[in-house]
């Protein structure tokens, strides 16, 4: 019983880790570290390559990876502050793996996602053991294609199996909703997610992914089956409702309808919010129309 207690803590405590924002790893680069005093190893067979060089497409590649112990996975991309010039680590969504949390030996699919935006793009792929103390980093450098830049239309439902991590009681913070393959951030502001999405009360917000390099000019929200009021909602540039970019809307007091909000003002690679004037918001869906 005490094993099974230790092992579930020490999966919690991975699980802290992964979600961690510092990235600081020893030295400038680690090397292909086979092993460390402790005994924990990881070894990942880059097959000779020193950096994984992509289409703009994208790809999915296969890595088999050599450990004893519990190992992730991350896309990290270098971001400079633009008014301090100062760098940091930030995860690449377009890295993604079916999984990012294993243990011992094994192959591992990563996928790359394809380059719609209007330069080339850089990450690393890290593999990483749960202390962080050993790591193994294979850059990725992955071209763009001006042909791929055509408007895109992301479909988003709140009552399917890709929203299960989400909370289901009022809840404040950032989770992902996988679609395609591609990790897309979303903002919840005292929302939550039950047999659809809940924009819960006057105030509350739901943040749109960025799609980098592109903008976003219409917002499409499907009103859930079981809503029987009218409610209030705008678009906004921020998350308090104060610089509106889709004009304020009443939802009719009926049940499985569109309500459409085409922007205006929009910039690229910027965050909208759906924020509720009043009576709460039930989402069953929405759709995000981005230009280039």
């Amino acid at each position: 019983m005490r094993m099974h207690k230790d092992i579930f803590l020490y999966l919690a405590m991975l699980m802290m880790l992964v979600s961690c924002e510092d990235f600081s790893y020893p030295g400038v680069r680690p090397g292909n570290y086979s092993s460390l005093p402790g005994g924990k190893s990881i070894s990942v067979d880059f097959a000779g390559l020193d950096t994984l060089r992509v289409s703009s497409e994208g790809i999915d590649t296969v890595f088999n990876v050599s450990s004893n112990t519990f190992w992730a996975i991350k896309g990290l991309s270098k971001v400079i502050d633009k008014e301090t010039g100062e760098s940091h680590e930030e995860e690449a969504l377009w890295v993604t793996a079916p999984i990012t949390v294993f243990e011992g030996d094994g192959s591992v699919n990563i996928k790359i996602g394809a380059n719609t935006g209007r330069n080339t793009r850089k990450a690393d792929i890290w593999f990483y053991t749960a202390d962080s103390l050993i790591s193994q980093r294979l850059p990725v450098v992955q071209v763009n294609n001006p042909e791929n830049r055509k408007p895109i239309d992301l479909l988003f439902r709140f009552t399917d199996n890709s929203i299960l991590n989400w909370p289901t009681s009022n809840s404040t913070g950032e989770y992902y909703y996988v679609l395609d393959g591609a990790n897309y951030s979303f903002a919840l502001g005292n929302s939550r997610v039950g047999d659809y999405l809940v924009v819960y009360t006057s105030g509350s917000y739901l943040g749109f992914p960025v799609v980098e390099d592109f903008k976003l000019t219409r917002v499409t929200v499907h009103v859930s089956s079981n809503n029987k009021n009218e409610r209030h909602a705008l678009v906004s540039a921020n998350a308090i409702g104060t610089i509106v970019v889709g004009d304020t809307q009443d939802w009719p007091a009926k049940a499985g309808v569109d309500v459409v909000y085409d922007l205006h003002d929009t910039d690229y690679s910027q965050r909208y919010y759906l924020y509720c004037l009043g009576g709460g918001l039930p989402v069953a869906g929405i759709t995000l129309h981005y230009e280039p």
